[in-house]
């Protein structure tokens, strides 16, 4: 019986937590035109930031203290682009520039 729970139990979460692990060890490349972005114009700590880019280049959205805030500018960004016709992608970053959502329009 010790086995059984054991295998069926504890050993898949162990394995889950591994995984989750290695995951969050993983490297994420921060885009160069963000990193410049976040230099160029710095966050305040525990705040986020709501970018659009396109052929033009990356226009900020504005900053923001909730990412609902950020992902919800995002999102009506992308919706006005959409349907005047024009392509591009809406970006939300925390403050160390790390891109959290991305959405294509």
């Amino acid at each position: 019986m010790f086995i059984s729970f054991f295998y069926w139990l504890v050993l898949p979460f162990l394995g889950a937590w591994a995984l989750v692990a290695l995951i969050k060890r993983a490297p994420r490349p921060i885009p160069p035109d963000i990193a410049e972005l976040v230099r160029s114009a710095p966050l305040p700590a525990k705040s986020f930031g709501a970018a659009r880019r396109d052929a033009a280049g990356l226009t900020p959205l504005g900053v923001f203290e909730k990412l609902i805030e950020a992902s919800d500018a995002a999102f009506l960004a992308r919706d006005g682009a959409l349907k005047a016709g024009a392509r591009g992608t809406f970006l939300v970053y925390d403050s160390s520039g790390d891109v959290l959502e991305q959405l294509d329009a």
